[in-house]
This record gives structure tokens, C-alpha cells and sequence, in this order.
């Protein structure tokens, strides 16, 4: 049950804290709650498209920050998926075995594979939980 549990904090920790702070700030920028639709760059677009857009703004930066996280968690879990069955992966020597291989492997380019994929289902995922999040809790009786 808790097979991978230090690498995918070390991910989703970050990741957190990155994407929460660039909402705001992006909340900020596109006048969400402040009732500022000109000197936004969306114009007089309703305030649901504008957390939403905010949402997959933090989103796209958040993912693509801890993207190497997350290709090490998935590697390592794999690893020792296929060579020991039901163990769990360490998170010390195996990670740090793991970042050199991958580097070895193709640098910069094979940290970020498949992060195209991930940055498109996270981020839409994420604004659109927080969009409903955000509107839901704002609906004036």
C-alpha cells in the first residue's frame, strides 16, 4: 500500500506549493474576484473562464517544474517493480541511481519524456477542480 510513498511526496509536495502560489498571482494579473474585467487581458470574459484559464496557467507551470520529480518516481517504481515484486522502492540509493541513469541516458531531453502528456492531463484536471472549487464557494444566496 505505500510502494512509492517518499518519491511521490517528494513530487506532489512542490507541486502543491508551486501550482497554488502561480494561481493566485495568476488570479491576481486576470481580475478574479476583484471585479476588474477591462485592464485584464481577457477582457469581459465571465470570471469562471478567467479562474479556469488562471487554474491551467498554474497547472502548466507547476507540472513542468516537478516533471523530473515524477520521472524518477515512475522509473524507480518500475524498476523495482520488475525486479523485485512486491517491494517497495527505496528512496535514498535508488533515486540517486535512477537520476544518473536517466541523465546518461539522454540528458535534459529523456528527464522530460512524456512531460507533453502529463502537462495536458494535469493542468486541465487541476483548473477545472479548482475552477468549480473557486466558484462554488463564491455563489451568493
Amino acid at each position: 500500500m505505500l510502494r512509492g510513498l517518499g518519491p511521490t511526496i517528494a513530487r506532489d509536495a512542490p507541486y502543491s506549493g508551486i501550482y497554488l502560489t502561480v494561481f493566485q498571482a495568476s488570479k491576481r494579473v486576470l481580475g478574479v474576484r476583484a471585479g476588474d474585467q477591462n485592464g485584464a487581458w481577457l477582457g469581459t470574459a465571465p470570471e469562471a473562464v478567467r479562474t479556469f484559464v488562471a487554474g491551467l496557467f498554474g497547472g502548466a507551470v507547476a507540472t513542468i517544474l516537478v516533471h523530473p520529480a515524477d520521472t524518477i518516481r515512475t522509473r524507480v517504481q518500475l524498476r523495482a517493480a520488475a525486479t523485485e515484486p512486491g517491494a517497495a522502492p527505496g528512496v535514498g540509493g535508488a533515486v540517486l541511481r535512477e537520476m544518473r541513469t536517466v541523465w546518461e541516458e539522454g540528458g535534459l531531453r529523456a528527464v522530460f519524456a512524456g512531460a507533453s502528456a502529463r502537462v495536458v492531463k494535469r493542468t486541465i484536471s487541476t483548473a477545472l477542480v479548482w475552477t468549480l472549487f473557486e466558484q462554488g464557494t463564491s455563489v451568493r444566496r
